[in-house]
């Protein structure tokens, strides 16, 4: 290991890391980084201090050696990248490198924190330091993570922004206070890079080796092929199932191999996990020149030879709020391997146990994206003239639906032509596609372009088609994408605006306009056409105004629209029992919520308040917790007498919670009180701070002051001590017992802080007790110096 020493800005080299004390820097690169080369040409034709990374390095040694430390380690000078070997052995190292580093400085160059404006305006939740590959070990491995911004001033640690940091990236709290990694699935662990970036394509992989506990030679050049490397990996040492739990966009229905080529296809999968089965179900999968091969359970389908395959994993089922058993279609390929369809299947566990299992091969890579195109597939090129070698050619237009549709999709300028000389040349217009189910039909409306879909009413395509495999119409198709003059047109010239799939037993209202995230524009041309708001889904309960609580965009605006046209707000899931505030609180949607309230939404009972509310104070949902609180009456006054509304305010974590109870409280709640004096209880500053706000008589209450202050000394909080000191405390016979423990625990500065303390008995005691020997042990510099000037040189004691 290669480290850099911080008062020469030479580099040393190591072999016995164990022994190693070092800071590290986790940053994102910018334009002239210092390189290793800047540091090790003799000659050094370039002055290394003039170029713009060097500025970042001088303030991380800075740092380490404010923090006593003699070495740093900082990816952009400590490693020689022009040596492929010495590349490859860093790459494999580094996540146990930021492991063993006393502490991490990570540093937001886009960030500006000001304390009094917060973390909201600072930029920290869209810094792109959570957007970057690498950066996701950088946040896992050290035991010690400070956020710098780009001023360099503290933002704060992983450990007191977890909640944030949670919310950001999708990583567990007990991740990031240092949890057991081995404890969350694959899946899981894939899930967090799935909204990361690299600048190579093969990073992706590599950034995630330490996460894996994996070691493998790194071949740039492969592309997706590294990933797919990683997984293989990866699966010869685990029985984890969940690998396989990926899935592609709703958009793309097509086939693959087993393996993911990227990890954006786990985003979804968080919360997989694998499931402790008999080795008839799964046992450990296998990988041989064939694929992969493991044991599954099938579930054949009627008149198909494709069947369902079950993994031995259960997670989140997103459409019926309920855990399910994941699996996925397949179906049998010419060379005997079975490939898998991108999409996820969900399956009743229960259910799933009866169907007998059996060992298959599945293709590892989707082999057909080698194949040379067809030379129907081949003509879709950006001209006119090229739209017509295919008939001219014999290629038969009707020989595959599926090629039809690429046609549509990829021949750019021209699209309007091309579909003109197919349906001259006689392809059916209502032929259904064997894997998709679509109609020319449906594709011109779901390409979003107007004009195909007048060609092909010219050609009389058929509005009212309903391909068996989707039950999807073309109007259905014009929703799905938004499009609202094609579904306007097609309204206008007859389809049907409320018919029933005969695939999924939907509605048209429910599936397409809600569910696939159309516009409110959209909501409201169907509701000028007499769709019906409140339909229940047969298959999973809900109704439209529940399903577009799961929209990203426009989710206000169209929950509103469905509310103005009658929608119930108190409507309740016939599956699962939900109602719709116990949903929207369940699933943190603050702006649901309020507007439900707006509309009368109501509780059923006391306990389904409470659960509510229990809810969102567990989520740290303030917006939601407010509106609940102020909307609740006498149901929130009684819940305000319960201890366990107590309880659950100081475990969130989140001082806001409990300052917002408060606030509705006229007098100190006896059951907050009781629970104030134990002694286990240990709050943080924020919240002795918002308690004494409210109730500032605390300070006289001797059980108290003595939990909290002793707590506050013991675990190093300074900022809690000065509240208290400056709250004109008198205990401070405690402080004098645990000067050993401030100068052995507490981080820099915190006896400098007890030394300006403004109260002569306290500077007394730290006379007393020989500061200098206790900044000495603590190896502090710059204490020592402040205490030599404030006189207190004669009082030390060496030894």
């Amino acid at each position: 290991m290669r480290l850099l020493r911080t008062t020469k800005y030479t580099l040393e080299e190591f072999y016995d890391e164990d022994e190693l004390w070092y800071a590290i820097l986790s940053h994102t690169w910018a334009e002239e980084e210092v390189t290793f080369q800047d540091l090790t040409t003799t000659d050094r034709p370039v002055n290394f201090k003039s170029k713009k990374g060097f500025e970042k390095l001088r303030k991380t040694c800075l740092r380490a050696k404010e923090d006593g430390l003699e070495y740093v380690w900082i990816d952009t000078c400590c490693i020689n990248k022009q040596s492929s070997a010495e590349l490859s052995e860093s790459i494999n190292s580094m996540y146990r490198w930021y492991q063993n580093a006393v502490t991490c400085d990570a540093y937001l160059a886009d960030v500006t924190f000001e304390p009094i404006e917060g973390l909201d305006k600072s930029g920290f939740y869209w810094s792109q330091w959570f957007r970057r590959g690498w950066t996701l070990q950088e946040l896992i491995a050290p035991s010690i993570v400070i956020f710098l911004d780009q001023n360099w001033a503290q933002i704060g640690t992983k450990s007191t922004l977890s909640s944030v940091i949670s919310k950001v990236t999708g990583i567990p709290k007990n991740i990031l206070h240092g949890g057991d990694l081995d404890e969350q699935s694959i899946a899981a662990r894939l899930s967090w890079a799935s909204q990361r970036q690299t600048t190579r394509t093969e990073d992706i992989a590599y950034c995630l080796l330490g996460l894996f506990d994996i070691n493998m030679p790194l071949l740039y050049g492969e592309g997706e092929r590294a990933f797919v490397r990683l997984q293989e990996e990866i699966i010869k040492v685990s029985t984890d199932y969940s690998i396989f739990a990926w899935s592609a966009h709703s958009t793309d229905k097509g086939h693959s191999g087993v393996m993911a080529t990227h990890p954006r296809y786990s985003h979804g999968a968080a919360t997989s996990r694998p499931i402790s089965l008999p080795k008839a179900w799964g046992g450990a999968a296998s990988i041989d020149s064939e694929g992969i091969h493991m044991r599954l359970r099938l579930v054949p389908i009627d008149k198909d030879e494709d069947m369902i395959a079950l993994l031995p994993c259960r997670t989140n089922n997103p459409h019926l709020n309920a855990v399910a058993v994941v699996g996925f279609r397949i179906r049998k390929t010419a060379e005997g391997r079975y490939e898998r369809h991108k999409q996820l299947i969900f399956a009743d566990d229960k259910a799933a146990v009866k169907y007998a299992s059996r060992k298959i091969c599945l293709q590892r890579t989707n082999m057909k994206q080698r194949k040379r195109p067809t030379p129907l597939k081949a003509t879709t090129s950006r001209n006119k003239i090229a739209t017509m070698s295919p008939p001219d050619n014999g290629a038969d237009p009707n020989a595959h639906s599926l090629e039809m549709k690429r046609v549509l999709l990829d021949s750019g300028d021209g699209k309007e032509h091309m579909t003109g000389i197919l349906l001259e040349h006689g392809p059916d217009h209502s032929l259904t596609n064997p894997d998709l189910g679509e109609t020319l039909g449906g594709v011109g409306a779901w390409v979003q372009e107007e004009v195909l879909v007048h060609i092909l009413l010219d050609h009389d395509a058929d509005l009212s088609s309903y391909p068996l495999n989707t039950g999807w119409s073309p109007l259905d198709y014009a929703l799905i994408n938004g499009n609202e003059a094609i579904a306007k047109f097609l309204l206008k010239m007859g389809g049907e605006r409320d018919h029933r799939n005969p695939k999924i037993g939907d509605w048209l209202l429910e599936p397409t306009a809600v569910q696939y995230y159309s516009t409110d524009a959209i909501v409201r041309l169907l509701r000028n056409h007499g769709a019906f708001p409140n339909l229940h889904r047969p298959n999973t309960g809900d109704t439209p105004l529940e399903l577009a609580m799961y929209l990203w965009h426009n989710r206000e605006a169209v929950v509103g629209l469905l509310l103005q046209h009658g929608a119930d707000p108190n409507a309740t899931n016939l599956v699962t029992g939900d109602s719709l505030l116990e949903f929207a609180a369940r699933e943190g949607l603050e702006d649901v919520v309020d507007i439900l309230l707006k509309y009368g939404a109501s509780w059923r009972s006391l306990s389904q308040y409470e659960g509510c509310l229990y809810t969102a104070m567990c989520q740290r949902q303030l917006g939601i917790v407010a509106a609940l609180a102020e909307r609740g009456g006498e149901l929130f006054n009684a819940l305000l007498k319960r201890r366990t509304t107590w309880e659950a305010a100081l475990q969130t974590q989140d001082h806001r919670i409990l300052d917002c109870l408060l606030k509705h409280t006229h007098t100190m709640p006896p059951q907050l009180m009781s629970l104030l004096s134990h002694e286990e209880l240990c709050l943080d500053h924020d919240f002795i701070r918002v308690l004494l706000q409210h109730y500032p008589a605390l300070i006289a209450e001797q059980s108290f002051v003595s939990a909290h202050l002793h707590n506050a000394i013991t675990h190093g909080r300074v900022d809690t001590v000065r509240l208290f000191l400056d709250h004109a405390v008198e205990d401070f016979d405690m402080v004098e017992r645990n000067l050993e423990v401030l100068a052995l625990r507490w981080p820099r500065d915190a006896i400098s802080e007890l030394v300006r303390a403004k109260c002569p008995r306290l500077r007394e005691a730290i006379v007393s007790k020989a500061p200098l020997k206790f900044a000495l042990i603590q190896r502090n510099e710059k204490l020592v110096n402040l205490l030599i000037e404030n006189g207190f040189s004669g009082w030390a004691i060496i030894g």
